[in-house]
């Protein structure tokens, strides 16, 4: 069985990390292919044993619609059983260059958001299996889209690796010194953690209010710290909110880590992590990849980041956009040492999923 997976690029986010460890998985039972525009895993995904090519596909832009005549030649090649589109672009240059493609593979979407509801995210519901990564996300896509056949939607989700995020395993000692050069003490701060690529909707801005009200009330020993990178279209975001940081004098409270291939040790080394989206996320894995290192949780009760801790952590939910509830929360969780918090076994993880997965495909082969 050839399956070909095809997303934007290779970068950092939940979908890459999605596709990488699903083709790690696919290696062992099948013959794995990806089409992106490239990134910084793409080594690590061939190490995976997949095979990887690269075409610019990345951008909604007319460069991208001139690749189809190119991607319908890919696929002649590679010769797949089975595609798997992880975004809507993709699902469209798909659709195309299968029009004239000499045999038809089978074709899989995996919604991993809450798109807008136009014609151009519906696209991802014309396949032969669609999946949906939350039932909350199932949900949206029922309501959005009564004229589809959205009952048919197989729910998977991410998942976690049981065996690399929990509370057992050692502290990467490079990790830790990194938190100690960025300035914090271990034995008088309070770390919080905000995890995820630098964009407008991931909760800087509301950080910087909770650490700012924080200070005004003598909390200076809890501090933020912030991991993950942005992109070109994020940089100028991220520049205004450096800025607005040091022009508050908060530059020794909210800190900035980079991009971190080892979350699993910032995990385990901070006392609170959040997730604090200005709009729902679909899943919101951060949440249970916290939880299963030990740390609680404090996010807003909507979307996957409701229902992870709904199912394993429900004291951490906060109404959505609530500066007073979060301020509130925050106190709460660092007034408790993690060692008493009452957080439930993960039982969400990536061998159930990919065992889902698995058993998918091969009935579609």
């Amino acid at each position: 069985m050839k399956i070909l997976q095809i997303l934007p690029a290779m970068n950092q986010g939940g979908v890459e990390y999605y596709v990488l460890e699903n083709t790690q998985h696919i290696a062992k039972y099948a013959e794995s292919f990806v089409i992106s525009a490239g990134g910084r895993l793409v080594d690590q995904l061939i190490q995976n044993g997949s095979q990887h090519f690269t075409l610019p596909i990345e951008k909604k832009n007319f460069r991208s619609l001139l690749q189809v005549k190119k991607l319908r030649k890919l696929i002649e090649e590679i010769h797949p059983d089975i595609i798997h589109v992880h975004s809507r672009l993709q699902a469209w240059l798909v659709t195309f260059a299968l029009r004239k493609l000499s045999y038809r593979p089978k074709v899989i979407t995996t919604i991993h958001g809450f798109n807008s509801i136009n014609r151009y995210s519906q696209q991802m519901l014309h396949a032969d299996q669609v999946i949906a990564v939350s039932d909350s996300l199932k949900k949206y896509l029922s309501q959005a889209y009564p004229q589809e056949a959205v009952d048919k939607v197989l729910v998977i989700s991410q998942g976690i690796d049981s065996n690399r995020f929990n509370h057992t395993n050692p502290i990467n000692d490079s990790i830790r010194q990194q938190i100690l050069d960025l300035g914090i003490n271990f034995s008088q701060d309070k770390v919080i953690l905000l995890p995820g690529r630098i964009t407008r909707i991931k909760g800087i801005t509301l950080l910087i209010d909770l650490i700012q009200q924080l200070k005004d009330e003598n909390h200076s020993n809890i501090k933020a710290i912030i991991v993950g990178s942005y992109d070109k279209r994020n940089e100028e975001f991220y520049q205004s909110m450096k800025s607005r940081i040091i022009e508050l004098q908060l530059d020794h409270q909210i800190l900035w880590f980079g991009t971190c291939d080892d979350m699993r040790s910032i995990y385990q080394l901070a006392d609170l992590t959040l997730s604090i989206t200005s709009k729902p996320e679909s899943y919101g894995r951060t949440v249970i990849e916290s939880l299963a290192c030990g740390t609680p949780v404090v996010g807003f009760d909507y979307g996957g980041v409701g229902e992870n801790l709904q199912q394993f952590y429900p004291e951490g939910k906060i109404p959505p956009n609530d500066l007073t509830a979060l301020h509130d929360a925050v106190l709460r969780e660092l007034s408790v040492p993690k060692a008493e918090k009452q957080i439930l076994p993960i039982s969400d993880t990536i061998e159930k999923s990919q065992a889902k997965l698995r058993s998918l495909y091969e009935s579609l082969k």
